[in-house]
């Protein structure tokens, strides 16, 4: 059989077929028309056919038999006879038990001395493991983004540099501005120059220390309304394990600050009353246990 990628196509049959049949690749011909008039073993075994001979005498129609979506064979040799080849043409196939599978095919065309197309070979590859693993991979991807713009939180991502990579939609709103107007710049086109000075040292420290960040702060609204917001930052690591960036979540405690402020006011001020009064007084539970002595 000819090799796909030569540049002296070959009508004449395999001479040796069965060369062929120890590749871990499916090898193949085919008609203008769609009928398989050559199949190695492993083409057959990924089809799941007995052995090429069988494969080459139950398929007569490949458009109508072999390929899950319609127009697909009209697809690759509408392709194929543009560009002379075609490579990496994904699809989803029947095999012989009605199952499916993804493949992978990459093809040329071979013509005769006058030019006219002989037949169609090459290459096909089951990647079905990787269709799998792209499948879970937007399924996670869903699933973070369901997740991430339905939270009542805060969300972002930041680069090394500090610009946001990403922005869900409450932080969106928090900032006033569109996502596109967000990604690519920092907290210095958002927040007073202090205020984002500080955030860009604490991304700094995150990424230098590798160690999240979860405290309670002040922040400033586009408004410039000061309120206070309990964040958590932790850093973005690469498949090498270098920090890349940093991640985090905020969201509104101004009411519980105050609240918190508020209660340790009166402390104080209970404190300082006691203090000054000569008698002794103190507070029991309803256990009798001394709460407070003066």
């Amino acid at each position: 059989m000819t090799d796909p990628t030569h540049d002296s196509p070959s009508a004449d049959p395999p001479g040796n077929p069965e060369v062929f049949d120890d590749v871990v690749v499916g090898i193949f011909r085919t008609t203008e028309d769609g009928r398989y008039i050559y199949a190695n073993h492993r083409l057959a075994e990924l089809y799941g056919y007995e052995s090429p001979a069988r494969l080459i005498e139950a398929i007569g129609d490949i458009e109508g038999q072999l390929y899950v979506e319609p127009g697909q064979r009209d697809l690759f040799l509408t392709l194929i006879q543009q560009q002379g080849r075609i490579e990496q043409f994904e699809s989803e196939i029947f095999r012989k038990d009605a199952s499916r599978i993804w493949i992978s095919e990459t093809a040329r065309i071979v013509r005769d001395e006058a030019g006219e197309v002989l037949f169609y070979e090459g290459t096909v590859q089951d990647i079905a493991e990787q269709k799998g693993a792209e499948l879970e991979l937007r399924r996670s991807e869903i699933l973070f983004h369901s997740l991430v713009e339905n939270l009542p939180q805060n969300i972002f991502r930041k680069d090394a540099a500090g610009r946001f990579t990403f922005a869900n939609t409450r932080f969106c709103e928090e900032l006033g501005k569109p996502r596109r107007e967000i990604i690519g710049k920092t907290d210095f086109d958002f927040f007073p120059a202090d205020l984002a000075g500080k955030y860009r040292e604490d991304d700094l420290g995150i990424m230098e220390s590798g160690e999240s960040l979860d405290a309670v702060e002040e922040h400033v609204t586009p408004e410039g309304e000061k309120s206070w917001v309990h964040v958590v930052k932790t850093p973005i690591r690469d498949e090498a394990g270098r920090c890349i960036g940093v991640q985090g979540i905020f969201w509104d405690v101004t009411r519980q600050r105050h609240t918190e402020i508020a209660l340790a006011h009166e402390r104080d001020l209970l404190r300082t009353l006691l203090d000054s009064i000569p008698d002794r007084i103190y507070f029991k539970d309803r256990d009798s246990r001394f709460l407070m002595i003066s």
